[in-house]
């Protein structure tokens, strides 16, 4: 909604466009791996909980995104960069190559035509985003990432050394 009001309908058609392109790779994927339904160990399940209604949703591995801790916890969890992917410890991909033309109509809306605009990138994952930044050019560019093999990644690629690009280590929030 946000980018419609800012009459930025072309950005809106892209998301939707490659949103709907994932989504048939995942439905795809998914009939070909059934996902179990998450549930919590029995010693952590409330005794006087009543049982969920008829029909209610069971929560799966890709709903449970939202829950608390997960960020603590991901944080804490080692990831590996693996050719064109940035994976987790059980190999679920955190930042992907494909993701790079959703990454490129961000970075020119956030640089615009005229190089003078303050950057703010939460999260580097592959640097993507960061790179294609720096390619369109700003005034000044912060990233913050919260992981600290992605943090030690970025440093390492020299992301942070200039002075016009800030690299912040730890959470925003």
């Amino acid at each position: 909604e946000y980018a419609l009001d800012a009459g930025h309908q072309p950005v809106v058609d892209h998301i939707v466009s490659h949103a709907v392109q994932c989504e048939m790779l995942l439905g795809a994927a998914g009939r070909n791996t059934r996902l179990e339904p998450v549930r919590p160990p029995p010693e952590e399940q409330p005794r006087d909980a009543a049982p969920a209604p008829a029909g209610a949703p069971v929560p799966t591995a890709t709903s449970a995104v939202g829950a608390v801790g997960e960020s603590a916890q991901y944080l804490s969890r080692a990831v590996r960069y693996d050719g064109d992917r940035l994976l987790d410890e059980s190999n679920d991909a955190v930042m992907m190559e494909w993701e790079r033309p959703l990454m490129a109509v961000h970075a020119d809306i956030l640089c615009g035509a005229g190089g003078d605009r303050h950057v703010l990138n939460i999260g580097f994952g592959m640097g993507i985003v960061d790179g294609l930044i720096e390619e369109k050019g700003c005034a000044r560019h912060t990233i913050i990432e919260a992981h600290p093999a992605v943090a030690e990644r970025a440093r390492r690629d020299g992301w942070g050394a200039s002075g016009r690009v800030h690299l912040v280590e730890g959470r925003w929030q």
